[in-house]
Parts: structure tokens; C-alpha cells; sequence
């Protein structure tokens, strides 16, 4: 797949998306949540130094993990999970 094939799709190109990054989950239930308060900690289901799962419009897109770019915090793509636009070619997708 070549770098920019999700920007081969041109009709699209300007489309607004929303890319979330998601740090881990757990379970929990309401009592535990109402008892949160500042300064709670709430163990994720990932370890330290694991990557995270990037999602664009609730589809799983990449992983990543995060950096510090221009004093911001950021992410750099580990694994991207794209298919090129051809394979679409035909589908109806």
C-alpha cells in the first residue's frame, strides 16, 4: 500500500473526521464510578509502553503511541491498518 492511498480517494479527500485514540478499557460498575473522585486511579486493561488503538469514525485504523511534537502531545503511527482504495474497485463499498 503506498503511504497516501487513503488520500487516493479524492472525492473524499475533504471530508471532516474524527480520530480517536482509545488508552484502554475496564469494567466497572456504577458504584465504583460514583465513588471517583480527583486524584482516582483507574487501572487500564493495557501495560505501560503498550501501543494504542487509533479508531476513525469507529473503525479501527491504526495503532500508535504517544509523543511529544512541538511541546504537544501526539501520536505516531505504529501499524496502519488500511486497505488501498483499489481493493473497493467493483465491491460496492
Amino acid at each position: 500500500m503506498s503511504p497516501g492511498a487513503l488520500l487516493e480517494i479524492d472525492s473524499f479527500a475533504d471530508v471532516p473526521v474524527t480520530v480517536e485514540v482509545r488508552l484502554g478499557c475496564r469494567p466497572t460498575t456504577l458504584e465504583a464510578i460514583a465513588k471517583l473522585e480527583a486524584g482516582s486511579i483507574v487501572p487500564l486493561d493495557r501495560a505501560a509502553g503498550e501501543t494504542f488503538d487509533v479508531f476513525i469514525g469507529g473503525l479501527l485504523l491504526a495503532t500508535a503511541e504517544v509523543v511529544i511534537a512541538d511541546g504537544k502531545l501526539a501520536i505516531r503511527i505504529t501499524d496502519l491498518f488500511l486497505m488501498d482504495a483499489s481493493a473497493y474497485a467493483g465491491t460496492g463499498m
